[in-house]
């Protein structure tokens, strides 16, 4: 695994909302903001070094026992949104994160890992975009728009070959550290 990105807040990765998200009313489906919260989840072990093809080719996977999402204001196509999780319970066998749905201004957001802008997934480290440069991190401090929807998810780790919980404890208890260095929004 790598050394984790910096820890001074939520894990944040934008999306942009594609028109198959929508419904009949052009507004994101309620369900499609569960799918959000997964993207994140997997690009936060990515972010970590250990993509989920990873934790389960070790023989573990991750599925949610729990979900609950409270929608704030709706989301149209084509809005640049950015999902910032982070952990809000770790017990022996489980896990859980907290997530905020925002939309953000063009530019606004900044990379997944929170550091570096990367213009092709609409980071931008001009301020004069909607960003505001943070030299610690290196890039952009992805700028805090409206709310949209906010929610958490608790997992069980499981044995793939038992289907049995697993104890917190060797790589995974690693991981699990790693993810709580993520802390929620201020």
């Amino acid at each position: 695994m790598h050394a984790p990105p910096q820890a001074t807040g939520p894990f944040r990765t934008p999306i942009r909302v594609r028109y198959q998200e929508t419904d009949a009313a052009g507004v994101v489906y309620y369900s499609n903001y569960l799918v959000y919260f997964e993207v994140a989840r997997v690009e936060s072990l990515r972010a970590v070094g250990m993509p989920i093809t990873e934790v389960e080719r070790r023989g573990v996977i991750l599925p949610a026992v729990s979900a609950s999402c409270t929608y704030h204001s709706p989301a149209h196509v084509d809005d640049l949104l950015e999902v910032a999780m982070w952990t809000e319970h770790v017990g022996r066998a489980s896990f859980g994160f907290g997530y905020e749905v925002r939309r953000v201004a063009e530019g606004g957001a900044g990379p997944a890992l929170g550091g570096g802008a990367d213009p092709a997934n609409g980071g931008d480290a001009d301020p004069a975009n909607g960003g505001d440069a943070d030299p610690a991190n290196g890039g952009v401090v992805p700028a805090r728009g409206e709310l949209i929807a906010s929610g958490s998810t608790r997992h069980a780790v499981v044995s793939r070959a038992t289907m049995r919980p697993v104890r917190i404890e060797g790589w995974i208890a690693e991981l699990v550290a790693r993810a709580q260095e993520w802390r929620p929004p201020s």
